[in-house]
């Protein structure tokens, strides 16, 4: 299994300051209490953003406004930890007292990804029926890519992106059912879940972005320094090809999924073309 947060760059404040767009409404989950979903937009074609570790933060709300005012889509961002979430302050758990609190506390408890599906296909179901959503798409974000991966096709998911994925396995790659972008950073370790993918009787289903190698794992979370110099063209180019892939397979209509595929020579072997032979390169090569 690929491991959680392969950095020890700690969580960032973000820009604070900054006004959402957006509102929150309830989610309800029969046999328990509802819990916070932050939605913005204004059409019935929906992208789900999972939030990674650290839960809402001005980067998850600024990510979502950005695509609900480019790309003619919705998103939602349920809090599906329902305020649980690791302390920006103690990441990297450095201390044996805080390490054990993580992986045997958190990640057993509020971070146990299969235990937090329920509450993810509740805001699912509450899309399709109270938002009449037409189409749906997923967007993961570390942590969040596992609960992205679990949750599949669930309710008509149409596509799936993986932003500096974690704790992905062997036969979820095997399982794997919709389009599915993955995007890893310098650290993300993909080799288990891709040598599933290969197992996959439609391999070409994932494809592997290779143009963010150049940054950290975390640069589109709570990590994210989106106005650093070195940072922002990441995050740019991130936000057109996450956009592009899901609205593609939504079949939304904008300037941007219109024009040329944002895809190009930039992603070497890992292409949408020859996803089967990305796979197996990247296996061999790690």
């Amino acid at each position: 299994m690929s491991g959680c947060c392969p950095t020890d760059r700690p969580a960032l404040t973000g820009n604070t300051d900054r006004k959402i767009d957006g509102t929150h409404v309830k989610i309800n989950v029969e046999g328990a209490e509802p819990y916070d979903c932050y939605v913005v937009g204004e059409s019935n074609k929906w992208v789900v953003f999972i939030y990674d570790i650290f839960g809402f933060h001005p980067n998850v709300y600024e990510l979502a406004d950005w695509f609900a005012a480019n790309r003619n889509v919705s998103v939602a961002v349920p809090d599906i930890r329902r305020g649980h979430n690791w302390p920006r302050e103690s990441y990297p758990p450095q201390t044996p007292e805080l390490k054990k609190k993580f992986y045997e506390g958190f990640m057993v408890g509020a971070g146990n990804p299969e235990a937090r599906l329920v509450d993810l296909k509740a805001c699912v179901d509450y899309l399709n029926k109270e938002k009449k959503a037409d189409a749906l798409a997923t967007i993961g974000f570390c942590w969040g890519a596992k609960m992205s991966i679990l949750l599949d096709n669930y309710g008509g998911v149409c596509a799936n992106v993986c932003p500096h994925p974690s704790f992905l396995k062997s036969g979820e790659g095997e399982k794997t059912s919709i389009p599915t972008l993955m995007m890893p950073t310098d650290t993300d370790n993909l080799t288990i879940y891709l040598a599933g993918v290969l197992r996959n009787p439609n391999p070409q289903l994932v494809a592997v972005s290779e143009d963010y190698l150049g940054t950290y794992h975390g640069f589109l979370g709570a990590r994210g320094a989106f106005e650093d110099p070195i940072q922002k063209p990441f995050v740019e180019k991130a936000k057109i090809q996450m956009s592009y892939f899901v609205t593609k397979h939504m079949s939304v209509s904008h300037a941007a999924s219109d024009g040329p595929s944002p895809f190009g020579s930039t992603v070497a072997s890992f292409n949408l073309g020859a996803t089967s032979r990305a796979a197996s390169l990247y296996v061999s090569n790690n």
